[in-house]
């Protein structure tokens, strides 16, 4: 079962915050405080810094003015409103208190936008009238003359100063806002991460990559397209906020797609108005899905396009930079959990495989004989090694319960694996079904040739060499349909067992001939596959049928099963640390 997956709107706390920020979401207030005491400190002035709305988020310095005050009344407010409008025009606001003090608002802006506003007071008009003049040297306890003559020179110096204060808060703002946007940016990418990590099943990850980004991103909806190599089209395989007719559209040739293409090739596509481009392939199921723009980032893993992610809105919409990279972001981690699922998906399917081929081979195993006979004047051995969990080689042992004559078989069909496994189940039966209604070799072959075109495919065909012996008189009869020539050691002799017919399972009207062999004492005999002679090493050299011929030769006095496990280690010895290309089957015959 697919572990419990985070709540996906988890995903877009910190991130809505980022791409719309205020002065107080960028530097923490206390930072703030102490730079504006010591800039009112050092140049004696009043000083508060307050949002865009006009609520303050320090408290004032040197409050003996009246633009310390922090809750601002009507006028305050609208005045802060139109400090707000003048300074996205690039200008700082003066005005005059009722006292004849100066007051400047400054906009702190960062990336084109005001996100505060420094309010400064306490700066002598240099215009003001007389009597004004006297009113703020009594306040201040100087004269006329020292208000007039100071202050031409502060308000120049003023302006300098708040210029450069505002200008120095907003870098540090902007420098704030980077690292915020980025440590949101890496909180979401590794929630993301989290996210379409809690399942490795295809489907799901899929439609969560679909949520993610319609969440993350705040759009109206977000289809998701793979790539199927062979037919070159991008085919819809999720999709959140579209209709379940969008879903069923068909696939999309990236021959024709000139926006997919393009991002899968690397580049992003945005489309503000996707009722005007004409690269758009179906602009009226779009205006019927209520999409305005379009936003589209390739799907690659190891720079191998897989895919597209098609972002929609419903209004028109620029998408910033800083969205389109967390797009990419984004569209790259999806990228890699489906792959991962596929992989993870892939290697479920091959762990099945894999069971279903070791009981394959177990059933096989036990449709072997489990032991040889032991007739008199005959040592037989036998072995069946395939080079995987299942084989395409078998050998058999058929009893004939009304004579002396033991059916003995063995059998190369085509292809390995389960294909092999089948055909080799399909042969091994209709040689034993024949076996209880025929008497004789050829007529036994002949019959299951006629089985076996019926039951399989023109492509499949089996080797076989099937042989009756008679354990009284010695004499074996045989029938070869196409399979290597069994090998007669004899003295200093080697005689193959001549013979051969048309393998099983391509002419049904095909018939096979039968011949006798008189056994002598001392008469060893080999029946194999080509998993024996033609053995290779690292060197892509062959075990060759001399070789065999040396070892039969040279332990001919020893028992049948001995001569087998020489014959088996000395093939192991010399293929060496190479893979087992092909079944290994082989049954030994000494005549005493």
């Amino acid at each position: 079962m697919a572990a419990r997956r985070p709540a996906s709107a988890d995903v877009t706390q910190d991130i809505t915050t980022i791409l719309v920020p205020g002065l107080s979401d960028m530097i923490d207030p206390e930072f703030l405080q102490k730079f504006q005491d010591m800039f009112a400190e050092s140049f004696d002035l009043s000083m508060v810094i307050r949002n865009t709305d006009g609520t303050p988020i320090t408290t004032p310095s040197r409050s003996r003015d009246p633009v310390a005050s922090a809750t601002p009344d009507a006028d305050e407010r609208a005045r802060m409103r139109l400090t707000v409008k003048t300074a996205k025009s690039g200008h700082i606001e003066k005005s005059r208190d009722a006292s004849g003090f100066l007051r400047f608002a400054v906009p702190v802006i960062v990336q084109g936008r005001v996100v505060g506003v420094m309010q400064v007071g306490s700066v002598p008009d240099t215009k003001t009238d007389l009597k004004h003049l006297a009113d703020i040297a009594k306040r201040l306890e100087t004269t006329r003359e020292e208000v007039r003559r100071q202050s031409k020179r502060r308000v120049e110096y003023a302006i300098g100063v708040f210029q450069f204060a505002a200008k120095t808060l907003a870098d540090i703002c902007h420098e704030a806002w980077l690292v915020r946007r980025h440590l949101a940016e890496l909180r979401t990418l590794q929630h993301v991460s989290q996210l379409l990590n809690s399942t490795q099943h295809v489907n799901e990850v899929l439609e969560l990559v679909v949520e993610t980004v319609c969440s993350t991103l705040k759009v109206k909806a977000c289809g998701l397209r793979l790539l199927d190599p062979e037919t070159g089209e991008l085919f819809i395989k999720a999709v959140h906020g579209l209709s379940p007719e969008y879903l069923g559209k068909g696939g999309v040739s990236i021959k024709k797609s000139e926006v997919d293409r393009t991002a899968m090739e690397g580049e992003p596509v945005y489309i503000r108005d996707v009722s005007k481009d004409p690269r758009i392939l179906y602009p009226a199921e779009m205006a019927a899905e209520g999409i305005q723009s379009n936003l589209v980032i390739g799907l690659k893993v190891r720079g191998r396009p897989i895919g597209a992610l098609r972002i929609y809105t419903r209004e028109s919409r620029y998408f910033h930079q800083s969205e389109i990279a967390l797009a990419e972001a984004i569209a790259n981690l999806a990228a890699v959990a489906i792959q991962n699922a596929k992989l993870y998906e892939q290697s479920l399917e091959k762990e099945r495989l894999e069971y279903e081929l070791t009981l394959a081979g177990q059933i096989q195993k036990q449709l072997l004989p489990s032991e040889c006979p032991h007739p008199e004047h005959f040592d037989m051995c036998a072995i069946n090694e395939p080079c995987r969990q299942v084989g395409g080689d078998f050998f058999d042992y058929i009893p004939d319960p009304y004579s002396h004559r033991l059916g003995i078989v063995i059998a190369d069909v085509c292809g390995k694996s389960m294909a092999g496994a089948l055909l080799m189940a399909t042969a091994r039966s209709a040689l034993r079904v024949q076996s209880e209604h025929c008497t004789t070799a050829a007529e036994i072959v002949t019959r299951a040739n006629m089985s076996l075109c019926r039951d399989t495919r023109a492509e499949e065909f089996v080797t076989l060499f099937f042989a009756k012996l008679d354990t009284r008189t010695k004499v074996l009869h045989y029938a070869n349909a196409g399979h290597s020539l069994p090998r007669l050691y004899r003295g200093d002799e080697v005689i193959p067992l001549e013979g051969s017919g048309m393998v099983c399972g391509v002419l049904p009207e095909n018939t096979y001939h039968e011949t006798d062999l008189q056994f002598e004492p001392g008469d060893i005999l080999l029946l194999y596959t080509d998993g024996l002679d033609e053995a290779r090493n690292a060197k892509e050299e062959l075990f060759g049928l001399e070789h065999v011929g040396d070892i039969i030769r040279a332990n001919r006095n020893r028992p049948a099963g001995e001569i087998v496990d020489m014959l088996r280690t000395a093939v192991h010895k010399f293929r060496g640390p190479r893979e087992q290309a092909d079944d290994l089957t082989l049954i030994l015959i000494k005549v005493s």
